[in-house]
């Protein structure tokens, strides 16, 4: 993503938007002359389609962001949901509270291995790195002690959030 987003700014493009695969990366405005918009989607376990349940959507202009979550690509074993990310630590799938979560930084390499690194760490671990990273926001969706969604997201992120969580 950040080598395509070098080229296109090496070629004078000076307003786009590049997604692929969970990462995105914006500079400039969009052709409504108005800062980009990106939607984060609903963790709906399945839930194949991009942009049909959103969760959040944030102004984003001139930064990375990258979603890593366990709600597309898991599998089903004796009623038990497994996740595609593996603890590096143990060598299984991770299993605890956080559904999907959203770095904004200024490279998508950056957001991308912080998204990544925070489904294995999960939410409280995230948490306190996001404390110590003020060159980080963050949008981390859970689920709560009854079993319902939660977010949370940085104070810096705030101002970027068009749709907050209802």
């Amino acid at each position: 993503m950040d080598v395509v987003s070098e080229y296109l700014e090496s070629k004078g493009i000076a307003n786009y938007l590049v997604e692929i695969g969970g990462e995105v990366r914006t500079i400039g405005i969009n052709p409504r002359g108005q800062i980009w918009r990106v939607g984060i989607d609903k963790p709906i376990d399945g839930m194949q389609i991009a942009g049909m349940q959103m969760e959040a959507i944030i102004r984003h202009k001139n930064r990375s962001l990258a979603t890593s979550g366990n709600y597309r690509r898991f599998y089903m074993k004796d009623g038990v949901k497994y996740s595609h990310t593996i603890d590096p630590v143990t060598g299984y799938p991770v299993r605890h509270d956080l559904l999907s979560a959203t770095v904004l930084a200024d490279e998508c390499m950056i957001a991308d291995g912080f998204a990544t690194a925070f489904m294995v760490l999960g939410l409280e671990k995230s948490k306190e790195i996001l404390k110590n990273k003020k060159n980080l926001d963050a949008y981390l969706i859970f689920t709560d002690e009854n079993g319902q969604y939660d977010v949370f997201y940085t104070p810096g992120l705030r101002k970027f959030l068009l749709k907050a969580p209802d």
